[in-house]
């Protein structure tokens, strides 16, 4: 029986789901790639859509059925299934750090809206305070660090005022790698996945750059982006219940099977 956090349980159930979802869609799509070009040179397939059987319900796939059409059409899809993953991934991080706060709430609320979100606004009237039930006071104020950490841009320092929180030390290499996976989210979103010279400094070597500063995003980059981001959670969670900042809850599914 392996011991995790509720916050750490969520957060692998979620990344299972992608690692399959991630693998099928992959895999469907290199598979659907060699029916159509197995059937490239017969003039009675006209489309992408006739090469699959799906004309009728998939009419954005009456693409030419021809080798430069059936290339581009493939090649735009498994990126933009990779670029999905990254994004997904930094969402369920985000809501593991989340979770984490509001577990610390639990234990030493009054310490962590210092630590983690000062703020002189972060205040309640008797009247709120005695409307409410301890559980919705905890939600209300894991809401209010939430807001303020996502506020932050920067995803380390989001991270760091955890660590300042909790007083852990974390494998250097581990939080390294793990911040420059995270990274490529904003760049997929807000620079046509293009890296900056931000990324580029931090990079060292991890996330293939091709000509124009374009980041190559294909299964063995958010393989490894899910890999390296899990080991961070993972590492993250042993060393808060190790300091008893965590309730813990036993699993039969094995910690860290990440395959």
């Amino acid at each position: 029986m392996a011991t995790m956090s509720k916050a750490f349980q969520i957060f692998d159930s979620n990344v299972r789901g992608m690692k399959q979802h991630l693998q099928l869609m992959d895999a469907s799509l290199v598979n659907a790639n060699k029916i159509c070009h197995s059937v490239a040179k017969d003039k009675s397939v006209k489309t992408i859509a006739d090469a699959l059987k799906s004309s009728v319900d998939y009419p954005q796939l009456n693409t030419p059925c021809k080798t430069k059409d059936i290339n581009r059409t493939f090649i735009t899809a498994r990126i933009k299934v990779h670029e999905q993953a990254i994004v997904d991934l930094y969402s369920y991080y985000m809501a593991y750090l989340f979770n984490l706060t509001k577990e610390f709430m639990t234990i030493n609320p009054v310490t962590l809206i210092r630590e983690v979100a000062p703020n002189q606004n972060n205040k309640m009237s008797y009247e709120d305070i005695l409307s409410h039930s301890r559980n919705e006071l905890i939600e209300i104020m894991s809401k209010v660090l939430l807001k303020q950490l996502e506020g932050i841009r920067d995803t380390k320092k989001v991270l760091q005022k955890i660590i300042k929180y909790s007083g852990i030390t974390l494998t250097e290499k581990v939080l390294e790698e793990a911040l420059v996976y995270l990274n490529i989210r904003h760049l997929i979103i807000h620079n046509g996945a293009k890296a900056d010279d931000a990324f580029i400094k931090m990079n060292n070597g991890l996330v293939q750059i091709k000509n124009k500063n374009k980041l190559v995003i294909n299964y063995e980059l958010s393989s490894k982006a899910i890999q390296t981001v899990f080991s961070l959670c993972s590492e993250i969670d042993n060393k808060l219940l190790e300091k008893k900042l965590l309730n813990p809850v036993a699993t039969s599914n094995k910690k860290g099977e990440t395959k």
